[in-house]
């Protein structure tokens, strides 16, 4: 299944690649969706400063666009002259509670079903981008590029 994340997969019928709400009942408790990005190469990734502004449009928090270090990737001979080396994997896990549960069968907006989500907890796969960002892991292009805007 290659959807954009969780809520998506779910809302899509069977037929279109998803998983549809008839399969919501019983022991499904969660919703899971991936997305590989590539490793910035740990030899030759370079400090990059983009504006806070940029940053906090991208998903961080203005705390976090202040102090967050962001790399770009150069390239070696190490990666091929590519800057990155692997891959590693983005997650949103999306817990499947009553409330949830019951927005999607009352077939609820999207955006409406992610945001509860959110507030239950659940990490998107752009926050588990901004995350490997933050450590340095990836680059903002590789997130940008697989993930859409919370």
């Amino acid at each position: 299944m290659n959807l954009r994340d969780t809520i998506v997969a779910i809302s899509t019928p069977p037929g279109r690649g998803g998983l549809g709400i008839v399969r919501l009942s019983g022991s499904e408790s969660r919703g899971v969706a991936q997305r590989l990005v590539r490793r910035l190469c740990k030899k030759c990734k370079t400090q990059h400063k983009l504006p806070v502004k940029a940053l906090i449009d991208m998903g961080f928090t203005p705390e976090e666009a202040e102090t967050v270090q962001v790399f770009k990737p150069k390239g070696c001979e190490a990666c091929n002259n590519t800057g990155y080396k692997g891959r590693i994997a983005l997650f949103e896990v999306m817990p499947i509670d009553d409330d949830i549960r019951e927005m999607i069968l009352a077939r609820a907006q999207s955006r409406e079903i992610k945001k509860k989500a959110i507030e239950k907890g659940m990490i998107t796969l752009r926050r588990s981008g901004l995350i490997k960002i933050k450590a340095g892991i990836t680059s903002v292009e590789e997130v940008l590029r697989e993930t859409v805007r919370d």
